[in-house]
């Protein structure tokens, strides 16, 4: 389980996190990824400070607004590190504008948090 805000996902921790497995003996072409709830694209507007540290693919730039797509730059990541595209399951959910998920951008000292886990079973 791995959480890539936009520091995680400009340092590639995903990436990061497919190198340790690897390094434990798996190999990324049998790895699956699912990446989401998460802010989307068009709801994640941010400063040309943040937005410099992605790639153009994933940045919407208008005037002065600049939206990033951080659960497409991390799908993107994985790819790079050798997850086949139909293992990675990318949500659609966008904690911004859907109420019932947590959002700190969105209620800021009132939000609530998420949490995930994960089941290793042999």
């Amino acid at each position: 389980v791995v959480h890539a805000g936009w520091r995680g996902t400009a340092a590639r921790v995903v990436q990061g996190a497919v190198r340790l497995m690897q390094d434990l003996g798996a190999e990324s072409s049998d790895m699956y990824a699912v990446i989401g709830p998460a802010i989307q694209g068009a709801c994640y507007q941010v400063g040309s400070d943040t937005a410099r540290h992605f790639p153009s693919s994933v940045v919407k730039h208008s005037d002065a607004d600049y939206r990033v797509d951080l659960p497409r730059c991390n799908q993107l990541q994985l790819m790079e590190v050798g997850v086949p595209k139909e293992q990675i399951e990318v949500s659609r959910s966008c904690t911004h504008c859907q109420p019932e998920l947590s959002s700190y951008r969105r209620d800021q000292d009132r939000a609530e948090r998420m949490g995930a886990f994960l089941v290793l079973r042999s």
